[in-house]
């Protein structure tokens, strides 16, 4: 599934539509039918030339909950391993360390091109303008940086808007206001942010095994080895993450200690050998939390 630049259409995530979604899906092995029929199924509204189904679609991809597929204006809807694993236990998508690993597989970057993101709104706000914007920005100023990349497009201000403030931890109703990615503030009648430092509480840590693994299969197909600082140049996690290699090696080091790798710095640089399969390491996702 190919994501438009502006998939979300305005609708911010509501995550109660996205667990229709994927509770329904959940009930069969392939969801398949039209908008309409989805809609029907689910209560998602949808109409004539607009609605919600196809944006909540988009959102369950980006988030790497579920794979989908259009073809014929016939949708073909599964749930990815992933989304199977957490299913099982957040069957309302509440917790915290759910949301993050949504807000991670949103910020992947494509396989074939690593300057780019399988979702490119998302890439652009928290991999693309970092350097560019450093830790503290306006939306004036991340809406510049994406016209000078892009062109200017008239729906990109809204876009923004929806983006950063999905992230308000002061809002009840945004859907990522439950994890610590932006500190979002009002300010001069615009938002503002400033990109905060993922956390290290050790509940967060099958979390990011998790990802590490996933990626490792999508981009490094077949290695069982592989350098980490390769590995961070490809898919920019370190910007995401908004960490230095010590709090890298703090992960590492307890991925270790799991089983799930071995850990080799003789060379100077953190080789990382695969010692178990990235199911065994999803089923571990919750296995931190008290």
């Amino acid at each position: 599934m190919n994501l438009g630049y502006n998939f979300p259409e305005t609708f911010k995530l509501e995550i109660s539509l996205l667990v229709k979604l994927l509770n329904e899906i959940s009930k069969t092995k392939e969801l398949m039918g039209s908008t309409q029929d989805i809609s029907d199924l689910t209560g998602i509204p949808t109409g004539a030339k607009s609605g919600k189904v196809e944006p909540i679609i988009a959102y369950g991809y980006s988030c790497g909950l579920i794979d989908a597929q259009k073809l014929e204006g016939q949708w073909k809807l599964k749930l990815s391993l992933l989304g199977n694993i957490i299913l099982q236990e957040d069957r309302i998508l509440n917790e915290g360390i759910t949301l993050f690993m949504m807000h991670l597989m949103m910020t992947r970057v494509e396989s074939t091109e690593s300057q780019e993101g399988i979702n490119s709104a998302w890439y652009d706000v928290f991999i693309a303008s970092k350097y560019a914007l450093s830790d503290k920005f306006k939306i004036d100023q991340l809406e510049q940086f994406i016209v000078n990349k892009r062109g200017k497009k008239s729906y990109l201000r809204s876009l923004l808007n929806l983006i950063v403030a999905s992230y308000d931890q002061s809002n009840f109703d945004a859907p990522f206001n439950k994890i610590e990615v932006l500190d979002v503030n009002k300010f001069e009648n615009q938002y503002g942010a400033i990109r905060l430092t993922a956390s290290l509480e050790y509940k967060f840590f099958p979390v990011y095994s998790a990802f590490l693994f996933l990626e490792w299969d999508r981009l490094f197909t077949a290695q069982s080895q592989i350098s980490f600082d390769e590995f961070l140049t490809i898919t920019r996690w370190n910007l995401v993450m908004n960490w230095s290699n010590k709090h890298f090696y703090r992960l590492l080091e307890w991925m270790a200690e799991k089983g799930f790798i071995q850990v080799d710095r003789l060379t100077g640089s953190a080789l990382l050998l695969r010692l178990t399969n990235t199911e065994t390491v999803l089923q571990d996702f919750f296995s931190e939390l008290v």
